[in-house]
């Protein structure tokens, strides 16, 4: 599948027309932020959602997103929504940008936590546990979380090895959010994270969670594992 994506759902340039571009105060972050799948975080103007947390064997935290989401200045702090300071950006590769496994590199983004901030994978707004991963078919039906959308589900179209395109409604600052497989009443399994929406803003593009880890670990380095099963935090 060839998807040709005519708009982010995040960060600067023409094709981002909805980016944010006010700017963002410095403030300070309590030790009870909590980092979880669909946080909405912030990054030098532009609005994005965290798809899944990690551990880096060292004990610092990760938060996962489109690689896009890293804004224009990677020296500045990322941000909650509510202007608490979480983290930086350590690594990231926007869309298209390059490859850095097999040529076939659709993006990533690493956030490493500050001291004090907690990883979870607990969505608290809708109640959702994140338990692992999923591939999915054409016809499947998922849903996503996102910062402008909310909690939105629809149907898989179309699935290849880079890209998933369903029949699902997202908005600005949704980039970065889990897609995911509902597997009970409160748990989920991630099938990867949003990136693009076509023209319609109801067709959803998504970058396959396989294909995500791969370029995360190749870009940003092996050593740490997705927060996916127990929660460090509820």
């Amino acid at each position: 599948m060839s998807v040709s994506v005519r708009a982010r759902l995040a960060g600067a340039g023409a094709v981002a027309v909805l980016a944010i571009t006010g700017g963002v105060a410095a403030g300070a972050a309590p030790a009870s932020v909590v980092v979880r799948p669909g946080t909405v975080i912030v990054h030098s103007g532009s609005m994005c959602t965290v798809a899944f947390t990690g551990m880096r064997e060292d004990g610092v935290g990760l938060a996962f997103t489109a690689g896009h989401c890293r804004g224009q200045d990677p020296d500045e702090p990322v941000f909650t929504d509510t202007y608490q300071p979480i983290g930086h950006f350590a690594a990231a590769l926007a869309e298209g940008a390059g490859a850095v496994t097999d040529g076939d590199a659709t993006g990533f983004g690493v956030i490493e936590l500050f001291p004090g901030v907690t990883v979870s994978s607990v969505n608290d707004r809708y109640h959702l546990v994140l338990q692992g991963q999923r591939a999915v078919v054409p016809g499947d039906h998922i849903c996503h979380i996102g910062a402008r959308t909310g909690l939105a589900c629809g149907v898989v179209t179309t699935v290849n090895a880079t890209a998933i395109s369903a029949a699902m409604a997202t908005g600005h600052g949704d980039s970065g959010g889990p897609a995911f497989v509902p597997t009970g009443p409160h748990t989920f399994a991630i099938i990867g994270d949003v990136v693009a929406e076509l023209d319609d803003g109801q067709t959803t593009v998504i970058d396959p969670i396989a294909r995500f880890l791969a370029d995360a670990r190749a870009g940003y380095g092996p050593d740490w594992a997705p927060i996916a099963t127990l929660p460090t935090a509820q």
